[in-house]
């Protein structure tokens, strides 16, 4: 199952937590996109190499219903609606 979140962090602080929550899913992929970039949202060295203030693409991959759901309501802060 391939599930795509669009999210905007805006600062060093939001990316942090953002990074937290993601390595709270041990066992899910989850990739940050901007543009043509693609790294792992559990790597904080990553999500700060793209630009924050951008809308990215937040990929979880191998992730179930249940997983998506509390992925979503624990960064619904920074959820973009379409």
């Amino acid at each position: 199952m391939n599930n795509t979140i669009r999210v905007k962090l805006n600062n060093i602080e939001n990316a942090q937590k953002f990074v937290e929550i993601c390595n709270q899913f041990e066992d899910i992929d989850i990739d940050y996109i901007i543009g043509k970039y693609s790294v792992d949202a559990k790597s904080i060295m990553g999500v700060l190499s793209t630009s924050l203030g951008r809308t990215a693409n937040i990929e979880l991959n191998k992730a179930d219903r249940n997983s998506v759901d509390l992925f979503c309501n624990l960064i619904r802060c920074w959820i973009m609606e379409e």
